[in-house]
């Protein structure tokens, strides 16, 4: 079953929401000029890192992702780019993260932070931050206060932390951030950026794989997600949280 879920991701430059608009806005308050140090986890194919990399000049990446293959077209991709001086993929578990205590002025992690769980990535990852860094995460978020039953099971089923931007940025509070910035991204960031280029190829596997009967559970399994976000996303979407380890928590771990 999981060779079928690889081939429905194949060849996507982008394997959540999102756009190169949301990452630019997300790393916009970054001053261009510092010379800093970033750990993006959850990277993919290094779609966003590369426009991090291309934005941040002075910024050296770490990129890591527990796919051997995303590694591999990352790191070629900042090779034909003329940056892996400054950009390293590396095939490595967010669960199983070896860098030192305070290593890194920034944490940035696009749509990957629910593999951790919300909550387990923001106290887990703090360690890596040096004092007053900054941990930039998109996370999946209520956009209403009362949203569609069938919808709320789904998600319930999907990701028990689901939860809505108050509680996200409540919890957040609670772990020693400060809440510098939230966006929500925009509906064309699901459509045209994610789910386009997934449906034609859930299409093309349909046919490949009519009569195999896990292929096609896989992919009904995948295009029920995509009817849903056809009928409800409106009530949901993918939150960046723009977060700083605050001052008083800095102090309590000095």
């Amino acid at each position: 079953m999981e060779q079928y879920f690889f081939e429905a991701f194949k060849n996507l430059e982008r394997l959540a929401p999102g756009s190169e608009e949301s990452t630019l806005k997300a790393i916009a308050s970054i001053d261009r000029k510092l010379s800093i140090k970033i750990l993006d986890i959850g990277a993919g194919v290094g779609t966003h890192t590369m426009l991090i990399a291309r934005e941040l000049v002075n910024a050296k990446i770490i990129a890591i992702d527990n796919n051997a293959a995303y590694i591999d077209i990352l790191n070629k991709t900042a090779i034909s780019l003329g940056i892996n001086d400054r950009v390293k993929g590396i095939c490595m578990s967010m669960f199983e993260m070896t860098f030192e205590d305070n290593m890194f002025d920034y944490i940035f992690s696009e749509g990957a932070i629910y593999i951790a769980g919300f909550t387990e990535g923001l106290t887990n990852w703090k360690r890596y931050l040096k004092p007053k860094g900054m941990l930039i995460c998109s996370e999946i978020s209520w956009i209403v206060d009362e949203p569609s039953q069938q919808i709320k099971s789904f998600w319930d089923e999907g990701y028990a932390q689901m939860d809505s931007i108050a509680h996200k940025i409540f919890q957040a509070k609670n772990l020693g951030y400060n809440i510098i910035d939230y966006f929500i991204l925009p509906k064309e960031d699901w459509i045209e950026s994610y789910y386009a280029p997934l449906q034609r190829n859930l299409d093309q596997m349909r046919e490949k794989y009519f009569n195999v009967k896990v292929a096609l559970e896989v992919v009904d399994s995948i295009q029920h997600e995509i009817d849903l976000y056809h009928k409800y996303g409106d009530e949901y979407s993918y939150v960046f949280y723009i977060l700083q380890v605050s001052l008083l928590d800095c102090d309590l771990h000095v």
